[in-house]
């Protein structure tokens, strides 16, 4: 007989959150995000990760998706939530399109996946094409590494080409599980002061004031923030 065990794979995302699994039948499954019916219950339940490994090799699995917010827009668009198979680097799309329903007011979605043939390979599925704290700061590090120049004494930032880019990246504070909240600093060398922003209390903990960005004049100022919920990678690839 084969044994399908469902695996929470992302537990520290607070609207990732998988609470329950129903094992309906051997080949469907209900899955209720966010702590439904908890004190932890909250208004955001849009986002999902979860993993499966075992089950019926080649059998037509479905998975309702519970408690989440109103979708419709999406979903009656195309939307389709995402899949990859351990030890593959790219994530696909679910080849049929989902199914969605609300019944007082609670907005539940179906999809179905053809199980792999390999028993002892974790399958992944999430709302949309994940974007980790990983691959973040692996691609700030590259950023850094390829156009950092803030650490320059000043003459030899006046001895850069105009056209050069500036770029600072610096560590504002940490998360309570200890993740970096990053300020990115990007503009041209033109305008450039010796002075440099200053620090701020309770923030910029490993700096004295000497990784502060230098000060620029005339310029406006362009703010961009993203990832503000975890449920929204979307906007991590936009930036």
């Amino acid at each position: 007989m084969d044994v399908l065990v469902l695996i929470v794979i992302v537990a520290s995302v607070r609207e990732g959150f998988v609470r329950a699994v129903c094992i309906l039948n051997r080949c469907e499954f209900s899955v209720s995000v966010n702590c439904q019916h908890t004190k932890f219950e909250n208004a955001n339940r849009t986002w999902f990760f979860f993993g499966l490994k075992g089950g019926p090799a080649g059998a037509i699995l479905k998975f309702t998706v519970m408690n989440l917010n109103k979708q419709n827009k999406l979903f009656s668009q195309g939307m389709a939530p995402v899949f990859r198979i351990q030890g593959k680097a790219n994530w696909e799309r679910i080849r049929d399109l989902p199914t969605y329903s609300t019944q007082e007011n609670n907005f539940t979605m179906s999809f179905k996946f053809r199980n792999i043939e390999e028993p002892n390979c974790q399958i992944f599925f999430a709302f949309t094409y994940p974007y980790t704290y990983k691959e973040l700061q692996t691609d700030l590090g590259k950023f850094e590494k390829k156009h950092s120049n803030a650490h320059l004494s000043w003459p030899e930032l006046q001895s850069l080409p105009s056209a050069s880019i500036y770029f600072n990246r610096e560590l504002v504070i940490q998360s309570l599980e200890g993740r970096r909240l990053d300020l990115i600093t990007i503009s041209g060398m033109n305008n450039m002061a010796k002075a440099k922003e200053p620090t701020l209390s309770n923030l910029f903990p490993d700096q004295d004031g000497s990784r502060r960005p230098h000060k620029f004049s005339n310029k406006k100022t362009v703010f961009l923030s993203a990832r503000v919920h975890p449920g929204a990678p979307c906007s991590s690839f936009v930036i």
